[in-house]
């Protein structure tokens, strides 16, 4: 900086010193007078109250859909009804949970709100989930005057996230159930046919037996079978429960490659097994007959044992949720923090003020200029 520089700057520094002297009394009076009304408005402010409680979210306990899905499911397409943070987020973010809370503690009346969506408003501005990324969650609720309130919204909101969960995972479970009692219903009726078919024919034409080696290549096509009607449960569930086409397409690929290696074998004129289309007429509806039978068999008793786990599992479903640290009841209020709005005020006013004094003495000193401007 150049010694005329210096000094410049020392001389706008002096004269802003003697403005400030000069205008002391008009600062004091600005200061004194906004630092009193804020004071007052302070006061007057509602005290706002937070409670906490922390939740954390059991591994042991994984719902029953996902555990039934995943052992269902032929080629591990992944969990389904699996409760994370993410998902108790949302499940708090639903008009579900904002009902219950308004109808339990008349958030209506507390709010003073005409119409239900600005309830629901005033409740997503107060209450908050928060993702501790330790498989825990962190509820919290503002309120009013109320610190009491506060501890008692937010243990409701734990009680109210657990059984939305348990309600979601039951349905889940509910319709898993019935799609494998629908599947396993099918396949009974369609064996029971076959069984009555294979009966006639074998009265009417004697043939009672099937060679080993032809039965034992039947036995890998009813598995094949029970694998493609496993995953058609899957997809049927996807397709309408989730709405998943991804998941959906993928399922379906798998399907289509069963298929083919199914049609694979039943064409093949190997040793293993006799081609269908090479024996005589009696011969090939015999062979027809006696293997969807034994693959029925498979299916039947596959689809059996599934359903009976699903009907355990349904009632089995319970809470994966544990409440770590209960909510209490504050003591400190959460807003408005007096100090820290005062100091704030206070800044801006003392910054504004000055500025203003600089800008009225430089309008003074110019005022001969600004008219002929004007």
């Amino acid at each position: 900086m150049s010694e005329t520089d210096e000094t410049s700057s020392q001389s706008s520094l002096m004269y802003f010193l003697r403005l400030v002297i000069a205008n002391w009394k008009t600062l004091m009076g600005i200061y004194i007078t906004i630092g009193i009304l804020t004071v007052i408005i302070l006061l007057l402010l509602p005290k706002w109250y937070k409670s906490e409680a922390t939740v954390v979210i059991l591994d042991e306990n994984q719902s029953a859909i996902s555990n039934m899905m995943n052992q269902f499911s032929a080629f591990g397409l992944g969990s389904f009804g699996e409760n994370n943070v993410a998902t108790y987020m949302g499940y708090a973010r639903t008009n579900k949970m904002y009902d219950r809370l308004i109808e339990e503690f008349k958030l209506n009346e507390v709010y003073e709100t005409q119409y239900v969506e600005d309830t629901y408003e005033a409740i997503f501005e107060n209450m908050n989930v928060t993702d501790n990324e330790d498989k825990t969650f962190t509820i919290s609720y503002l309120y009013k005057e109320d610190p009491e309130m506060a501890a008692s919204i937010v243990q409701f909101i734990y009680g109210q996230l657990d059984q939305i969960a348990l309600e979601v995972d039951r349905a889940e479970a509910s319709n898993f159930r019935q799609y494998v009692e629908n599947y396993y219903d099918e396949v009974s009726s369609k064996l029971r046919a076959d069984e009555d078919s294979l009966t006639r024919f074998q009265s009417k034409t004697g043939i009672l037996d099937l060679g080993i080696q032809t039965e034992a290549a039947i036995e890998g096509i009813a598995e094949l079978e029970k694998q493609k009607i496993s995953l058609e449960i899957e997809k049927n569930y996807v397709e309408e429960v989730f709405e998943n086409t991804g998941r959906v397409q993928e399922i379906e690929n798998r399907i289509s490659a069963i298929s083919a290696k199914i049609t694979d074998l039943q064409r093949n004129n190997s040793e293993v097994l006799v081609a269908i289309d090479s024996l005589p007429k009696q011969g090939a509806d015999f062979l027809r007959l006696k293997r969807d039978i034994l693959i029925g068999e498979k299916v039947s008793e596959f689809l059996r044992l599934q359903y009976e786990q699903a009907l355990l599992d349904e009632q089995k479903i319970s809470s994966n949720l544990y409440l770590v640290d209960p909510p209490s009841i504050p003591e400190k209020k959460y807003k408005p923090q007096r100090t820290r709005i005062l100091f704030i005020v206070m800044f801006f006013t003392v910054l504004l003020s000055l500025i203003f004094i600089r800008a009225k003495a430089f309008y003074r000193d110019h005022s001969e200029s600004f008219k002929q401007l004007i």
